[in-house]
């Protein structure tokens, strides 16, 4: 990827993150590095990268860039019938997976025409994770948020609404972790 389109989408993500500041140096290094070939593809993934933010003794947060996404291949591209009922069986299972939210952009009207109308080639779109034992009962609490960085998106709102939508909550079990409302993970404060 190119030096001023890395900069671009690096600089649109520190400006969307209201939550922490992102390692500019770590993303912006792993989006230089990363080949980007003309494709028809609607995305590439992106290698393992992770940001550690600790905030205060019992939370922690992991953000990570997971997905480039050519702009303009948001509107040409549909998923197969069977990557449908694959995303259907990971969302019941409620399974965060990036590739799935990939398709899950695609339903979005709104997302799509955010995609296809930005004037940059590429979006980007990363997972922030926040891990809280601070609660009275001190049991952990998940949350699994999707990023969806569009450079120069006029209407901000209609990314945030697509974000929490596909966003997802846990709660530590005796055996794994049971996904919760995001109204039971806010009560539990």
């Amino acid at each position: 990827m190119d030096t001023k389109t890395a900069e671009q989408l690096i600089d649109s993500l520190s400006k969307h993150c209201r939550i922490f500041e992102p390692d500019k140096e770590i993303f912006l290094s792993m989006l230089l590095s990363q080949p980007v070939p003309d494709s028809s593809c609607f995305y590439e993934k992106l290698p393992d990268n992770t940001q550690v933010i600790v905030d205060g003794d019992s939370k922690y947060h992991y953000f990570s860039l997971r997905r480039i996404i050519r702009n303009m291949n948001a509107r040409a591209f549909m998923p197969s019938l069977f990557k449908e009922v694959l995303d259907g069986v990971v969302e019941k299972l409620g399974i965060y997976s990036s590739h799935s939210l990939t398709h899950s952009l695609l339903k979005d009207y709104d997302v799509v025409r955010l995609l296809d109308t930005s004037e940059y080639p590429f979006s980007i779109l990363g997972k922030f994770e926040t891990y809280d034992y601070g609660n009275p009962e001190e049991i952990l609490y998940i949350a699994k948020r999707p990023i969806l960085i569009i450079p120069g998106a006029e209407r901000l709102e209609e990314v945030l609404k697509w974000e929490d939508k596909n966003t997802k909550y846990y709660k530590q079990s005796l055996f794994n972790n049971k996904r919760i409302s995001k109204q039971e993970y806010l009560s539990a404060w």
